[in-house]
C-alpha cells in the first residue's frame, strides 16, 4: 500500500474496494479474498497395517484435522509415498498460512486507524472482505451539488404533498 493510497473510512467503501483489490491482486493474494485459495487438505493416512493384520476388517482410512498442527505420525518404513504427499502438504500449508496473513494484514493496514481494532480480529481474509462490504456497501452518500447523486423530488428522502 502506498501513501497516497484511499484508507477505507465512513465515506469512501466503493473508492476503497477498487483501490485495496489492486495490490492485492498484483502480489498474488486476491484468490485469498475470493475464497478461491483454500486450505491445504493433508493427505490421508492409511492406517497402521500391522495394527490390521490380524483382523478381517477391510484397511482404515484416517483423514486427519488441518487444524492440528501438532499430529505425530511415523508411517511404516516402506509408505515413502505417503512421506512425500505430507511434505507437500507441510509446504504447501506454509505458503498457504503466509499469504493468508499476508492478505489480511495488507486489508487491516488499507483502514484508517479508528477502525482497524474493529476488523483486527478477522483472520480470514475472506471473512474480513466479506464484513467490510456488509458493513459499508450500504452507506452511500449524496452529493448534492451533482445531478446523477441527487434523489429526485417525490422520492425518498423527500416527500412532496
Amino acid at each position: 500500500m502506498s501513501s497516497d493510497s484511499v484508507r477505507l473510512n465512513e465515506q469512501n467503501y466503493r473508492q476503497w474496494a477498487i483501490e485495496a483489490e489492486a495490490p492485492l491482486a498484483t502480489n498474488g493474494l486476491w484468490n485469498y479474498v475470493t475464497g478461491e485459495m483454500r486450505v491445504p487438505i493433508p493427505p490421508i493416512v492409511p492406517a497402521s497395517t500391522s495394527a490390521l493384520a490380524s483382523t478381517s476388517e477391510p484397511r482404515k482410512i484416517v483423514r486427519r484435522d488441518p487444524c492440528d498442527l501438532d499430529y505425530d505420525f511415523e508411517p511404516e518404513s516402506n509408505d515413502r509415498n505417503y512421506l512425500s504427499r505430507f511434505e507437500a502438504f507441510n509446504r504447501a500449508w506454509t505458503t498457504w498460512e503466509m499469504n493468508n496473513s499476508k492478505a489480511q494484514g495488507q486489508i487491516i493496514k488499507s483502514i484508517v486507524r479508528a477502525l482497524q481494532a474493529e476488523y483486527q480480529s478477522i483472520k480470514e481474509p475472506k471473512a474480513l472482505w466479506d464484513k467490510i462490504k456488509a458493513d459499508f456497501q450500504g452507506i452511500v452518500k449524496f452529493d448534492c451539488n451533482t445531478r446523477s447523486d441527487h434523489p429526485r423530488p417525490g422520492h425518498l428522502p423527500y416527500r412532496t404533498r
